[in-house]
């Protein structure tokens, strides 16, 4: 468990300072299911899904944390930044919709 774990996330730290952002993911992913109860672990990679712009996986991980620590001003905000940019996405639906025909 914790083992592995800090090995895919040293895993994850290397890939992502080589700016192999796929595989750096993946081994944050992997590291949280050798240890998903591991707060720091889960509040680390939050952050580097903020950084990625990944805000509905990181919305996942900061509600996790905002659970077992509730005050955490931090947490609130990073959540209510993630939740914002969401709400700022227009769905593909509701674009308008634009006439490409020639006249």
């Amino acid at each position: 468990g914790d083992a592995a774990a800090k090995r895919w996330w040293h895993a994850h730290g290397i890939w992502g300072e080589e700016s192999q952002f796929e595989p750096a993911t993946v081994c944050g992913r992997n590291a949280l299911q050798m240890t998903p109860n591991d707060f720091g672990l889960r509040r680390s990679f939050a952050d580097y899904l903020l950084s990625r712009q990944q805000y509905e996986e990181a919305i996942e991980h900061l509600r996790w944390c905002l659970r077992r620590a509730s005050g955490d001003r931090r947490l609130q905000q990073s959540l209510d930044l993630a939740t914002k940019h969401i709400e700022q996405r227009t769905p593909v639906s509701a674009a308008p919709k634009t006439d490409h025909r020639v006249r």
